[in-house]
């Protein structure tokens, strides 16, 4: 909820939500926001209908490596992390792979024990790291929205829309993943991979292609390219990600910015890059500290946006208390 100007109270997010188990989904009907693991998540009325990993078992949630290994009896396999055991499990002689780990900590080498029926022990290390989309191997993950775009803007177009983003997880500790939004006048399809890279970290790399067209017939056509990396530090907990954006061609626009085009609003600057940096760092019985900053540069003008916020949250019995520093500039106009 939120109160506005005009002394009323405004809702930003009223739905019906309905559990699909036979699809292990929910489905959502009202006024709500699109996915935004893929493009930018928008507002809009309408359905809903995505998966739901809390109907899965704990072992099949979030993401784990497969490992694979050989027993030449009856063995007992241990995996452990950071030296603590966090998998056991016992394999008949021949060839073994373990799909059942419980989500681990997202970075850090997984350390193999395989004992031998006579006693005989033998180890390997198996390099385990993720960003957040990633998923097991053969894993689906998907959202479907449909229904009509909403902004607050003046001048704002509001068309019907339709948004499909899909994550598969394939092997080698990679996942695939991408989606499309369709309106009457604006077309985009997006695809791309991400990769853990054990205690190096964790990396996605995306391909983003738009097709607007304005309430004046002008037609602009663009890519955008987008290379995501997350690390963890284990032994502080801390989170450090970095996106940067390379919008590699002029007259990209996103779902928003095209549906503003030539209102009393609307974005005339098209953006050339942005650079992403965010910094998480939890303080025990204390709360958590965050800080985030991005720059973004346009094409064909001195614009540039910069934003800088810095937070900190803590808990206090069943509520949260949190207070939060932001600064924007925009420097060249």
């Amino acid at each position: 909820m939120q109160y506005d100007t005009t002394r009323r109270w405004r809702s930003q997010s009223t739905y019906l939500q309905h559990d699909v188990r036979a699809l292990k989904s929910q489905l959502r009907i009202g006024d709500t926001y699109t996915s935004g693991d893929v493009f930018d998540s928008v507002q809009f009325r309408g359905a809903q209908l995505m998966s739901n990993e809390e109907m899965l078992p704990d072992s099949q949630r979030g993401f784990a490596p497969i490992i694979r290994g050989m027993a030449h009896s009856n063995a007992k396999v241990t995996v452990s992390q950071h030296g603590y055991v966090i998998y056991e499990t016992f394999v008949a002689p021949g060839a073994f792979a373990i799909t059942d780990l419980y989500p681990t900590a997202q970075s850090g080498d997984l350390e193999v024990t395989v004992k031998e029926s006579d006693g005989s022990e033998r180890k390997f290390t198996q390099p385990f790291s993720a960003v957040p989309f990633m998923l097991r191997q053969g894993r689906i993950k998907y959202s479907v929205s449909l229904g009509r775009y909403y902004s607050t803007q003046a001048d704002t177009r509001q068309p019907q829309f339709m948004q499909s983003t899909l994550f598969y997880g394939l092997p080698a500790d990679v996942t695939f993943y991408g989606g499309a939004q369709m309106a009457e006048d604006y077309q985009s399809w997006s695809g791309g991979l991400g990769r853990g890279f054990g205690e190096l970290g964790s990396l996605g790399v995306d391909y983003t292609h738009a097709v607007t067209r304005t309430l004046s017939e002008k037609r602009y056509s663009g890519h955008s390219a987008r290379l995501q990396y997350q690390k963890n530090f284990t032994t502080t907990g801390s989170t450090l990600s970095l996106a940067s954006y390379r919008y590699s061609s002029l007259g990209y626009y996103d779902f928003a910015e095209a549906n503003a085009l030539e209102g009393r609003y609307g974005e005339t600057e098209s953006k050339r890059s942005r650079e992403e940096v965010s910094f998480s760092q939890p303080l025990g019985d204390i709360g958590s500290l965050s800080a985030s900053a991005w720059a973004q540069n346009y094409w064909h003008s001195p614009r540039r946006d910069r934003t800088v916020h810095v937070g900190f949250l803590q808990r206090l019995e069943r509520r949260f208390l949190g207070a939060g520093l932001l600064l924007y500039a925009v420097v060249g106009e």
